[in-house]
């Protein structure tokens, strides 16, 4: 088994305070949608979850090894929670 070095539990654990907060604020869009809307995001939520998720890890062990990988999925991640702060954010902006 390999050693963790600092970096890669930085990584693991605001990544994963990110997947906390994240999954916080779809499970409470999922209780406050309408239901069509529920279904459609449901559907997406685990499409990505799976299709992505699987990607990524086989991109990463296959091609990447070592600081490299931990570079990769902390920008993965990084990108990731921009994206799911940001998308209310430009929600609000298409509502005016």
């Amino acid at each position: 088994m390999d050693s963790s070095s600092p970096r890669e539990f930085l990584v693991a654990t605001v990544s994963g305070f990110g997947v906390i907060v994240e999954a916080t604020y779809v499970i409470l869009f999922l209780i406050f949608a309408p239901s069509p809307m529920k279904a459609k995001t449901a559907t997406l939520v685990g499409i990505l979850n799976v299709g992505f998720v699987g990607v990524t890890i086989g991109v990463t062990l296959l091609a990447l090894e070592g600081d490299a990988r931990v570079d990769a999925i902390g920008y993965i991640c990084a990108a990731l929670s921009v994206l799911t702060y940001g998308s209310p954010l430009a929600a609000l902006v298409s509502i005016e």
